[in-house]
């Protein structure tokens, strides 16, 4: 399981499509992880909250990506061809 959930994005689409899947208003937040190179969903699910408010996520929102990072990011294949 630990391998799956690593599974790197190619590219900032790959996240902004990762991100769509886990709420269309998370989108806009890929590039700015991407520049940062958060490039798992697993460094998502795990980055601390001052790393996300630094890529200017919303306090609102972090709490429920990090969450469905987690679980969605474990077949990120699957997530990644909706």
């Amino acid at each position: 399981m630990q391998a799956q959930i690593m599974s790197r994005f190619a590219n900032a689409e790959e996240l902004r499509t990762f991100l769509h899947n886990l709420d269309q208003d998370y989108a806009k937040y890929a590039d700015k992880l991407w520049q940062k190179s958060l490039r798992t969903a697993y460094q998502l699910a795990n980055a601390n909250k001052e790393f996300l408010l630094s890529c200017d996520l919303l306090e609102l929102h972090i709490d429920d990506i990090k969450a469905r990072a987690v679980s969605t990011g474990k077949d990120l294949k699957c997530c990644l061809e909706s």
